[in-house]
């Protein structure tokens, strides 16, 4: 991406790496070890920054020189097209960590007619708000959108909601199931195999801050219910 005018945000840090800090290593393959980045240097990303390249960790976006002498933690703003370089970054980040989750290792309601648009939904099943924006599922189904489901107990591994999360992906009818829990049912508990743990390191790693989070094909998360219309909005 050739970007001619660049604005470092305010809370952008640059740290200059070389003999006064040896524990770096040298160069930029030095650097990567202390990131603890894996990535051979010849298949990183270049930044839009000229002669820095683009490192990932996790959700995290830094830029590191070409000489390793540089790097640059924060976001990256351009003027000429007035977009958060990084929140891009970001968002394409979001979509591959969800990508690696197979579509049948997730709860499809599937749009009616043509599909137009498709989201991921993370939902824990004692959230009142997810079950707010789950009864919009016709909604959501007659605009042509596809909702994928993954199951985010956020309170955490073994508890109530957790076991609640395996029943319902354990029962006959999941998506009648989802909707029973979040309406206050309890669900007898259930052993089967599910992806469950799958789910909430996904949601761990996304740094998901609440529930319902949606995530967009654009990588866009959005907390909370939403109107069909909104998620259109961002295919046009």
């Amino acid at each position: 991406m050739k970007i001619c005018t660049l604005l470092l945000t305010a809370s952008l840090a640059v740290a200059a790496i070389g003999s006064e800090q040896p524990h770096y290593g040298s160069g930029l393959a030095g650097v990567l070890r202390q990131l603890g980045v894996k990535t051979p240097v010849d298949e990183l990303e270049p930044a839009p920054i000229p002669g820095f390249f683009e490192v990932v960790r996790g959700l995290r976006v830094l830029y590191v020189s070409d000489d390793g002498r540089m790097l640059i933690d924060g976001d990256i703003l351009s003027i000429d097209t007035e977009t958060n370089l990084t929140d891009a970054a970001r968002r394409r980040i979001r979509l591959q960590l969800i990508s690696a989750v197979p579509e049948a290792q997730r709860i499809v309601v599937p749009a009616a007619g043509a599909t137009r648009a498709r989201i991921a939904v993370f939902a824990d099943t004692d959230c009142p708000y997810c079950l707010k924006l789950h009864r919009q599922a016709d909604a959501f189904a007659n605009a042509g959108i596809e909702v994928q489901y993954l199951l985010y107990p956020r309170a955490g591994i073994e508890g109530d909601t957790w076991r609640q999360a395996e029943a319902v992906w354990c029962a006959p009818d999941r998506d009648a199931a989802l909707e029973a829990v979040l309406g206050g049912e309890v669900l007898p508990a259930a052993d089967c195999d599910n992806p469950v743990r799958l789910h909430y390191a996904l949601a761990e790693s996304l740094e998901l801050k609440g529930t319902p989070a949606i995530v967009t094909e654009s990588g866009r998360v959005i907390y909370g219910v939403v109107a069909a219309e909104e998620i259109l909005a961002e295919r046009r």
